[in-house]
């Protein structure tokens, strides 16, 4: 088969930028008109809790109304026991004038995660140190012994209570914390946010959230407070108060503040599609992050408007935007809303189809593939005939071009800057030198940031991170086939103050460096980049695989020590010397760590997120020469990865184990040439990632190759394909799993491999102040 190199091809180019806008916390204008609200405490967007509506001091029916003696057990008249009527909303108080000896228990149950309004006159009973103004909690026992519980003390401190232990003590009140005897004190306690509590004074306007880090971040139906009976317990004093089980609107709807798209959307772009909960839209034209109470039923949507809240037009011109969303429940329950997203996807245009041959102008060239991606360089003569076939070559970089292998593409390029010089006989040469597509990604730079929060990194057919920055470079869904990764998901959990986003591109950043890093930091030891494909119509993929679906590949050919094997093998004797593997040669290295430590950072909790793994009969000195394992240090060898990405111990647990994989083995590369390599089945080029077999030797995981190739004479009867004559191919691969640094040759992956031992602390922009949580040997910051 022969070479091709085809300039000005067609190729998907960017005419027209993406273009979003965010929404988060304050930016949502919220009021009691809208029924939502932005609780004030971590500023999460949610429906408006009944009793802060005008509405709560009226009237005492439907989502506005208390619980009476009855809903206790107790009855008007009997042991002192009556309801008062102190403000328009009627008889909403529970009264008696000599206090309480027992707590007051529902006799109905409430669902699981259920919220409480809690209203009681707070006498002068004494200071705070000795004075519990109120208990109120959930548990049928009507004590700490089981379910949830809140104390309020005098001077505005505030005791949590689970499972019959004590957690933690807040202050609540004006500043933070100050007297409320002498006065009315209403409380919200809402379960919200998969694992928390907010306790919000309506009386102070203030308030706390607690954390109840026992329920597991990743937990997918988390229990906040039981599906079991409320109580209250006033223990001195008279007992003035009202009692509710929390309720809601059913609907509500907010807008973002007012802001204005960087480039105005054209009516031909579409908006990107996000994968959210089914509560919130499934697969929309927006990222939603947010959280239902999981319990009842709740959901929220988002759309775009224009300033005046109408819906937003798409044309070109029309650029002030704002986001609206809409909350539902049932009347009991509220979602949790943290962000919304929305964008416009970039268009693409196709370069003209030219695809104008240079081959009987090359003069040599040299093709090469390694864990950076493929690339070839070449030198072209004639070069005034040649200017004027493909006009202005020698002056404009950045042109499509497709390096052609027989009818397959072995890489479909971008051509860098020309240099013109380098004479040869007197006659001038042009040298080009040309990389996959991946140089796009390179320089596609950002110029909003964009958030990330809630999305998968990578899915085989839905809407993920990854497949989202390869559509910005101009890819289609059919030029993708990423590995389905359902575990991996970035930065689910809640801020603990809604605003920016926790994990976000920022302005300025590109495509590339991202794509690399949601691979290492999610993704270790997998494998990507561009690879041939039967489809004429696609021509080439980006893939990307796991080290186990590598590993599980059968061999798609077997090359032999001897002509005569291959033979002897069944291969006919013409072409049985393609079958042939020379100057095989075998490495052992030295494993880049023993110890691995990743550090996240949960952005709720404020703290440092930890997950280690040693081998250690690699660290250890005693060991008998014949029992030390190939990958023996004999000492400990660290690696750190510090990233703010990782926010739940699943994750940090996750990206540890990954690298952990790819990091300690003693990993084999290897070395041989041959000639290039083709499947026999289907006759695409063996490819980074393939297995092969080398008879002898095993089954190897191909990794690079590299090959060049010299033009002779011209061939009278194909002037555009003269003849070729091909060096070589020189391969390197893995007898387990691949080395992972770039490299053609194995020096080149040694002196690479050897230069990454040495940096073994990595370190993510912005994750600065964790390196507080590191003790490694140096800092890169990639």
């Amino acid at each position: 088969m022969s070479l091709n190199v085809l300039y000005d091809t067609a190729q998907r180019r960017q005419v027209s930028d993406r273009t979003g806008t965010t929404a988060s916390g304050t930016d949502f204008v919220a009021d009691p008109s809208s029924l939502t609200w932005v609780e004030p405490v971590t500023d999460t967007l949610m429906l408006l809790p009944s009793p802060l509506e005008p509405e709560w001091h009226t009237t005492s029916t439907g989502r506005y109304s208390r619980l009476n003696l009855a809903a206790f057990g107790l009855a008007a008249s009997t042991g002192g026991w009556q309801m008062q009527a102190t403000k328009a909303a009627g008889a909403t108080r529970i009264y008696h004038p000599d206090g309480m000896s027992v707590p007051a228990v529902t006799l109905a149950t409430y669902g699981k995660n259920r919220g409480i309004f809690f209203s009681a006159f707070a006498a002068n009973v004494g200071d705070e140190d000795d004075a519990v103004l109120a208990d109120v909690g959930w548990g049928n026992s009507g004590t700490y012994a089981s379910g949830v519980a809140a104390r309020v003390w005098a001077g505005g401190k505030v005791d949590i209570w689970r499972g019959g232990q004590f957690r933690k003590q807040y202050k609540i009140g004006i500043l933070g914390g100050s007297q409320v005897a002498n006065s009315y004190l209403n409380l919200l306690l809402l379960p919200c946010r998969r694992r928390e509590l907010l306790v919000y004074s309506i009386t102070a306007g203030d308030g706390f959230v607690h954390v109840f880090d026992e329920i597991p971040e990743d937990e997918p139906n988390p229990v906040i407070t039981p599906d079991e009976k409320m109580w209250f317990y006033i223990p001195k004093g008279m007992v003035d108060g009202e009692f509710a089980p929390l309720q809601f609107a059913t609907s509500g709807s907010v807008m973002g503040a007012k802001a204005s798209f960087g480039t105005p959307p054209k009516a031909t772009q579409e908006l990107r599609q996000y994968v959210n909960g089914v509560a919130f839209g499934g697969t929309a034209g927006y990222l939603l992050h947010a959280d239902t109470a999981f319990a009842g039923a709740t959901g929220a949507s988002v759309s775009l408007l224009d300033h005046t809240g109408a819906a937003f037009v798409k044309n070109g011109v029309n650029k002030d935007v704002r986001l609206g969303v809409t909350l539902t429940g049932d009347g009991a329950y509220s979602p949790f809303v943290y962000l919304a997203h929305a964008e416009y996807k970039p268009e693409f245009a196709n370069t003209p189809e030219v695809g104008e041959s240079v081959m009987d102008k090359l003069v040599a060239g040299t093709f090469r593939l390694d864990s950076q991606g493929a690339a070839f360089d070449m030198e072209l003569k004639d070069l005034d005939e040649l200017d004027t076939r493909v006009p202005k070559i020698k002056r404009v970089s950045n042109r499509p071009v497709d390096v052609m292998h027989g009818p397959f593409f072995l890489m479909r390029g971008i051509s860098e800057t020309p240099d013109v010089g380098g004479e040869r006989e007197h006659v001038a040469r042009l040298n080009v030198s040309l990389r996959s597509r991946l140089k796009l990604a390179d320089k596609e730079m950002f110029n909003e940031r964009v958030p990330l929060v809630g999305m998968d990194v990578c899915r085989s057919s839905a809407p993920c991170a990854l497949r989202m920055l390869l559509h910005q470079i101009g890819l289609t869904d059919a030029e993708i086939n990423l590995e389905d990764v359902p575990g991996a998901v970035i930065g689910r959990t809640p801020p603990a103050k809604c605003g920016k986003a926790e994990t976000e591109i920022q302005i300025g950043d590109k495509a590339a460096d991202w794509i690399r890093r949601l691979v290492d930091d999610y993704l270790g030891g997998f494998v990507y980049g561009f690879r041939p494909v039967l489809d004429p119509d696609v021509k080439e993929e980006f893939f990307i695989e796991s080290p186990e679906t590598i590993a599980a590949k059968p061999s798609k050919l077997t090359l032999y020590k001897r002509v005569q094997d291959a033979i002897d093998a069944g291969r006919p004797k013409e072409i049985a010397h393609l079958f042939v593997y020379r100057r095989f040669n075998h490495k052992v290295l030295e494993p880049e760590a023993n110890q691995v430590r990743v550090t996240g950072w949960n952005p709720r909790e404020g703290r440092l997120l930890q997950s280690f793994l040693d081998d250690l009969d690699s660290q250890d000195p005693t060991l008998d020469p014949a029992d030390r394992p190939d990958n023996w240090v004999g000492g400990v060898r660290k690696y750190g990865l510090g990233t703010r990405s990782l926010n739940r111990q699943e994750d940090v647990d996750r990206a540890c184990e990954l690298l952990y994989n790819r990091l300690t083995p003693a990993l084999e590369p290897v070395e041989w040439f041959s000639e290039f390599m083709s499947d026999p089945a289907n006759g695409l080029p063996i490819w980074q990632a393939d297995k092969i077999t080398l008879d002898g030797e095993g089954d190897v995981i191909v990794g690079s190759f590299i090959f060049g190739v010299d033009i002779d004479e011209p061939n009278p009867e194909d002037p555009l394909h003269p003849l070729a004559r091909w060096r070589e191919t020189r391969y390197t691969g893995s007898l387990n799993q691949l080395v992972g640094v770039p490299g053609t040759t194995l020096g080149e992956i040694q002196r690479n491999h050897r230069r990454r031992v040495v940096s073994r602390q990595v370190t993510r922009p912005g994750s600065e102040f964790l390196l507080d949580g590191f003790s490694l040997v140096a800092v890169s910051t990639p």
